[in-house]
């Protein structure tokens, strides 16, 4: 069982501040360690391995959770994910902050990475370095909740005593009813929608090893992919009609959270151009006759590729 997990974004690359942790609320998570061993079988013992060589040590694994928008580290974890720091305006002095998150496209910056403590069933603590997210899924469906879940990938943990949890936010969960705006190629799709799952990964280079060091030394960024697939109720033709005429689009999904100052927490995510890569609506005996849309983001004629706006109450995440 995960009793608590704290996390703090580091400055240099494995290297664990010592203060300042931050707290998520995880459901779960299934980070594993890799050593890559090499087992010998030799002479005179061929029939059974005499000896290891040590090689790489990676972790990698998954983080999920339900996010809340007042929850600080959440934005932390967007900075790793979009590899720098976003774009910050203050929207309401004092009080109200929007982040612009853009993809990294500068292949010799620094990859940002967390450090991440790990709590286990009241008896140890897990401590990871060089935490970086690789990967971001996205899932809401039926009037639920969003589900957010994160790759990682990193340096190996050590083992430390058991601590505390640092609190955090006390929003609502994201949920269906908080997805106020979805909207494709500038026309509502909503009511109608029934599920929703964005894909987002970084393709980080995990053969970042050198120097004889058997841990990644940076991140290096690989191919940005972003996917995922709508199903909606069938109430027109025109999504139909965009997929036969390989028509892109480009995707809004604004969340709306509880009164900040004169406005609110939101987080709206905006994908510059997709491609519907299948379609067909079905139908089933008198059920609804249902449309689900695989797609992929390829880059707009104009603007961002991607895009996520964080509106809370923390003035930076530079």
């Amino acid at each position: 069982m995960v009793q608590y997990l704290n996390g703090i974004t580091e400055a240099a690359y494995g290297t664990r501040p010592g203060s300042g942790q931050l707290g998520m609320s995880a459901l779960s998570e299934s980070l594993k360690l890799s050593y890559a061993y090499e087992f010998v079988r030799g002479v005179p013992d061929a029939r059974i391995p005499s000896g290891k060589v040590k090689g790489k040590r990676l972790v990698r694994g998954d983080i999920s959770q339900f996010v809340r928008l007042d929850e600080e580290l959440f934005g932390w974890f967007m900075k790793s994910l979009f590899g720098k720091a976003p774009a910050t305006v203050a929207e309401e002095a004092s009080v109200r902050w929007a982040h612009t998150f853009t993809h990294q496209d500068n292949p010799t910056a620094t990859w940002p990475s967390l450090a991440l403590d790990v709590a286990l069933m009241s008896l140890s603590e897990k401590r990871y370095l060089g935490m970086m997210v690789n990967s971001l899924t996205i899932d809401i469906a039926d009037g639920g909740p969003a589900t957010f879940t994160w790759g990682m990938i990193g340096r190996p943990p050590t083992n430390a005593a058991f601590g505390a949890a640092v609190a955090v936010g006390s929003e609502d969960f994201l949920n269906m009813s908080l997805l106020t705006t979805v909207e494709l190629g500038d026309v509502a799709i909503s009511p109608g929608l029934r599920s929703l799952s964005l894909n987002i990964s970084n393709n980080l280079d995990e053969n970042a090893f050198e120097d004889g060091s058997r841990d990644l030394v940076r991140g290096e960024m690989g191919e940005l992919d972003i996917n995922g697939t709508l199903t909606k109720r069938y109430t027109n033709a025109t999504q139909f009609d965009d997929l036969l005429a390989e028509t892109e689009r480009k995707l809004e999904l604004d969340f709306t959270g509880g009164t900040l100052g004169n406005a609110s927490y939101a987080l709206d995510i905006t994908i510059g151009a997709i491609v519907m890569d299948e379609s067909d609506p079905n139908f089933s005996n008198q059920d609804d006759v249902k449309q689900s849309i695989p797609f992929v983001a390829v880059k707009p004629s104009s603007g961002n590729h991607i895009d996520f706006v964080l509106k809370n109450n923390v003035a930076s995440y530079a």
